[in-house]
């Protein structure tokens, strides 16, 4: 009875064990560098001439190393603004088994206006570089007419890709293969995701590598802009191919860019004597 026991305990914490191992890969999702405020940095109300901190926490759920800075702003003009333009560096570790955290301080910050009771939006902005990597296994062949070993059509998604969480990521790659008259063209199609809260800063750097035979060819990437409604890109990319039989190759894939995300807080500015 006790080794029952013992076996069914064993098989639970094994399975617990097997549970967690799996929640901590990467999903694939876009997801970056998270802000928090800190609790009460600042406060929800504030006093004119009250001295106060701004605290932020930042996170980083991309499966990408980030360096970069985050600032804090408000939204009033100079002459009234009570928050010092300050930026500070940052450099947090790709996500693993954890998540790579820091907190920041931005001290010194005070409302000093006579303008009576006001409503501050206090904004912390991080500005970071991502790097991410896709080694995809793609099949090519000398003729389209046997399928046997390699389809001329393959989607890779989720189930099938090593994706990366990243503030930018792919999340699905077609291969479609073209008979030319002396090669195979091998087209293939990117799908691009975006997460929902901020956007790219300057280009998106692209690189398309079929081992064995060189770089792609990608159409308008100059062209590639994304707006603040824009959540998902479509990249079509090309190589021919001067293959003799079936083979399997990598296709390394490259992304390189800066991002910029924020969060905001809004507070209540009192003067004197108001309750």
């Amino acid at each position: 009875m006790k080794k029952t026991v013992f076996l069914v305990f064993v098989l639970i914490f094994l399975t617990a064990c097997s549970g967690i191992s799996q929640t901590s890969k990467t999903s694939g999702t876009p997801d970056g560098v998270r802000i928090s405020f800190l609790d009460l940095q600042p406060r929800s109300e504030l006093r004119v001439g009250e001295t106060f901190d701004i605290g932020l926490e930042l996170e980083n759920t991309a499966d990408c190393n980030v360096q970069g800075q985050v600032c804090v702003r408000d939204l009033f003009a100079s002459s009234i603004s009570g928050v010092q333009d300050q930026c500070q560096e940052f450099d947090l570790r790709k996500k693993d088994i954890t998540t790579d955290s820091k907190k920041f301080y931005f001290t010194d910050n005070v409302y000093d206006t006579n303008l009576g009771n006001l409503r501050s939006t206090i904004i912390a902005d991080a500005s970071y570089s991502c790097h991410i990597e896709l080694n995809p296994q793609l099949c090519v062949k000398s003729s389209i007419d046997d399928e046997s070993l390699c389809k001329n059509r393959e989607t890779l998604s989720q189930n099938t890709l090593g994706l990366k969480t990243a503030p930018v990521t792919i999340t699905q790659i077609e291969k479609l293969l073209i008979p030319q008259s002396n090669s195979i063209k091998m087209e293939i199609t990117l799908h691009l995701r975006k997460m929902a809260n901020g956007n790219l800063q300057g280009p998106l750097g692209i690189i398309l590598n079929y081992e064995g035979y060189g770089n792609l060819r990608c159409r308008d990437l100059e062209n590639l802009e994304w707006d603040d409604r824009d959540t998902e890109k479509i990249i079509k990319c090309e190589i021919s191919l001067n293959v003799r039989d079936v083979e399997d190759n990598p296709l390394i894939i490259s992304i390189d860019y800066n991002y910029q995300n924020s969060e905001q807080k809004q507070i209540q500015i009192m003067q004197e004597g108001d309750v």
